[in-house]
């Protein structure tokens, strides 16, 4: 560059003329120049532009991506504790279920068997006490002191297998009804085979071929321990009849003494008489067991004047026995005596005026 200044203002000066000489020709240059270059300024902000919109788009998409993971995760883990939570809860409700189900199952089970149990034990109780009762009335008879006091036995031990029970002397107008036990259980006064009612117990006690009494009871729990009663009954009082006559003929009982041996020829046995029993000493027997058996009746029976009255049960058995025992009735009232003798004590008003007198 020079360091004129004229010469420089000169050189300007000549340039501009230049380009002015030479505008018109390079107006249409500059302006394809500039239009070009217009046109890569808006291709390279156009580019830009995209890039920088497809920039944005990346990021924004990277940020939503990013979002919908976590909204996701946290959808997820929301769902399933929300499932997690119900099926635990439908499992515990069906073990619940189940455990109750099985608890009841086994509780029935177990119910039934203790049930089933108690059920056999009380059956086996029952069986037990049915046969300590029946042992201990076996004893009872054979501890008795007089029939009437086996018949009373009978009567207590068999209201246990029944509502009511009866025991029936046969006298001579039938069977008339001696003593009952039992409430609300109406005996009829006298009976026969044919009038009793079919619903009841009823057994004859038969000794020797002859009825002395019979038995009856209604609403019989057990007939197959009346039935063991009454034949016990009956061998009870058949014993007693033949310990009285060994009592009262100790001989009649006794056995025979072997024949001494010879040889003659042996005759025909020569019969026992019938009737081997002494009435006196029978009517003494049976009036004693009353005194022995009612010392207390007696004694207020003679201040009183009532004895009968106190006695009567007592006395009529005894006097039915009186007369079984006898094959034919004597001439002479030995039993009205000895009741005078041994109850009254020789004084014939203590007896009252119900006492009927000589049969």
């Amino acid at each position: 560059m020079s360091d004129n200044p004229s010469q420089s203002n000169g050189s300007r000066l000549s340039l501009e003329r230049l380009i002015e000489a030479a505008r018109p020709g390079l107006g249409g240059e500059l302006a394809k120049m500039l239009e070009e270059h217009r046109g890569m300024i808006e291709a390279e902000a156009t580019v830009r532009l995209k890039r920088a919109v497809l920039d944005k788009e990346a990021e924004l998409r990277q940020q939503s991506e990013a979002d919908q993971v976590r909204v996701t995760a946290e959808t997820t883990s929301r769902v399933t504790s929300e499932v997690t939570a119900s099926l635990e809860a439908q499992f515990k409700e069906k073990l619940d279920g189940e455990i109750r189900r099985l608890t009841a199952e086994h509780t029935d089970k177990a119910d039934q068997a203790t049930a089933q149990w108690k059920q056999e034990r009380s059956s086996l109780v029952g069986e037990a006490n049915r046969w300590r009762v029946l042992s201990d009335y076996q004893h009872k008879l054979g501890d008795a002191s007089s029939q009437l006091e086996i018949l009373r036995r009978f009567l207590r031990t068999a209201i246990k297998f029944a509502d009511g029970t009866a025991v029936y002397l046969n006298k001579e107008d039938g069977l008339a009804l001696w003593k009952s036990e039992g409430e609300g259980a109406a005996f009829p006064k006298v009976v026969s085979t044919e009038t009793i009612d079919p619903d009841w117990f009823f057994s004859k006690v038969v000794v020797r071929g002859k009825t002395i009494a019979a038995v009856a009871a209604t609403g019989v729990a057990d007939t197959d321990a009346l039935t063991l009663m009454s034949d016990a009954l009956k061998r009870a009082i058949e014993n007693f009849g033949l310990r009285l006559r060994y009592l009262a003929n100790p001989e009649a009982l006794a056995p025979a003494p072997a024949p001494a041996p010879t040889d003659a020829p042996v005759s025909a046995p020569v019969p026992a008489p019938v009737d081997q029993v002494d009435p006196r000493q029978l009517a003494r027997k049976l009036i004693s067991e009353i005194k022995l058996s009612h010392e207390k009746q007696v004694l207020e029976g003679r201040v009183n004047s009532d004895l009968y009255k106190r006695l009567e049960t007592e006395i009529e058995g005894a006097r039915a026995e009186y007369r079984h025992q006898l094959t034919a009735p004597p001439e002479q009232d030995f039993f009205h005596e000895e009741i005078i003798k041994i109850l009254a004590d020789n004084v014939l008003s203590r007896l009252g005026s119900d006492y009927p007198g000589p049969a």
